[in-house]
């Protein structure tokens, strides 16, 4: 038997680099760098108890059009109320550009709107007719509850 030879020493007899087992680096985590959404683990909690899984698909677009973005302007200090029609909300919506704001949520209208209601009667969401039009289109104002306590629901529901 011949000596042991190490990797380096094997890649340069055979000029060409030999594939290890050692799992390779990746680059650092990027989730975080291309978005995220915050929120409260508790109330997070509260929802994955609390909510079918139609009603956390709509109340977690809503959260996140709202209060999750967290936006800042000058006229607000925080982003809390959202306007978008119920056809939005089920088909996804887009800029002027045509570049995608958030993708539809594979639900139809009808249980959308159901959902909406349930999560309104909840005591999760608020929401009320905005006073403007926009193309013939008049669009809902949608507030997320913060205050999870406040919620009406029963816990650990049945799917």
């Amino acid at each position: 038997m011949g000596e042991k030879l190490n990797v380096k020493e094997l890649e340069a007899l055979l000029d060409e680099p030999i594939e290890t087992n050692k799992p390779k680096k990746t680059h650092k985590a990027t989730y975080l760098e291309d978005g995220f959404t915050k929120i409260n683990n508790n109330m997070l909690e509260k929802m994955f108890e609390c909510l079918n899984p139609y009603e956390f698909l709509v109340a977690m677009r809503i959260y996140r059009q709202t209060t999750g973005f967290g936006w800042v302007d000058a006229k607000t200090p925080k982003r809390e109320e959202f306007s978008m029609s119920l056809e939005q909300i089920v088909n996804g919506k887009t800029n002027a550009d045509g570049k995608e704001i958030f993708k539809g949520m594979n639900i139809s209208k009808r249980h959308a709107s159901r959902v909406i209601k349930s999560l309104y009667e909840k005591n999760i969401i608020f929401y009320w007719k905005g006073d403007y039009a926009t193309r013939g289109k008049c669009f809902n104002v949608y507030r997320f509850n913060t205050d999870y306590k406040s919620w009406l629901v029963k816990e650990n529901v049945k799917i």
